[in-house]
């Protein structure tokens, strides 16, 4: 069920997206009829939820002054102010933590075309880029009966203006750019008492992540195979999307296109 969220904006519906994956992750998406939503604190990078460390810094003073004048007012101010404001950033501390293990991420690359540079990072010798739409994406996940959040990555360098955890959660660090992303984020099908825990949720946590449901036919609009693949290459994509009861077109990336000098 999509929820939208007042500060992250939406791509318009005809936004090309690109998710640039290894042919094991290809087969792992097309065998579960899924895509895997993994947890924000196994991220690469390790911000990603956080704020920038001046800006905490000054929050923190700011919050530290506030403390005491409270402590102040109630006559408790004594040697044991500094060990409150203290206590009071572990917990808060802990509550991030806890925040970017629930919060579990779908990230794509938002392009009229094709880049060499996410072949570069994400792809091997022998992978794919599967080519679709927001609008495709969001109508894939239409039957997922829990909350989804969708919108463009917001790219920040020295500060964060939305306290909000779910919307800081679309910030990244602007060494990130290049990226151009497009991400959902959901927080899963958590259990709410020991009873409720199914395989699914032992899964989650083997995983470091959850397979979400999707309509393959909907969300797949194009497959391109990764540059220099080989010939056959081609063959064993088709097949194995027949495997799975689907038809789709499958093409050679641009960078294997030949020049013509003259």
């Amino acid at each position: 069920m999509f929820k939208k969220l007042d500060n992250i904006i939406e791509p318009s519906s005809d936004t090309s997206i690109w998710r640039y994956m290894t042919f094991s992750k290809f087969i792992s998406m097309l065998a579960n009829g899924a895509l895997f939503f993994s947890e924000m604190d196994k991220s690469y990078d390790q911000f990603e939820g956080a704020i920038p460390f001046e800006q905490a810094m000054m929050l923190r003073a700011y919050k530290s002054i506030e403390i005491k004048s409270k402590l102040e007012k109630s006559n408790f101010l004594d040697a044991k102010a500094d060990e409150h404001i203290r206590d009071h950033f572990v917990k808060l501390e802990e509550e991030v933590k806890k925040y970017r293990f629930l919060i579990m991420t779908n990230c794509w690359h938002m392009n009229s075309v094709e880049s060499y540079a996410m072949w570069k990072l994400y792809v091997d010798n022998e992978g794919v880029a599967v080519q679709t739409t927001y609008e495709r994406y969001k109508n894939s996940l239409e039957d997922y009966g829990q909350d989804i959040y969708m919108g463009k990555v917001i790219y920040y360098e020295d500060k964060i203006n939305d306290k909000d955890m779910l919307t800081r959660a679309f910030h990244k660090r602007a060494i990130f750019e290049h990226e151009r992303e497009f991400r959902a984020i959901s927080f899963g099908n958590l259990p709410k008492t020991k009873d409720e825990i199914t395989d699914e949720h032992t899964k989650r946590y083997i995983y470091h992540g959850e397979y979400i449901p999707v309509k393959l036919d909907v969300l797949i609009d194009k497959i391109l195979l990764s540059p220099a693949a080989p010939l056959w290459y081609k063959d064993i994509i088709e097949n194995t999307l027949m495997k799975y009861g689907l038809k789709k077109d499958v093409s050679c990336s641009k960078l294997d296109d030949k020049p013509v000098f003259g």
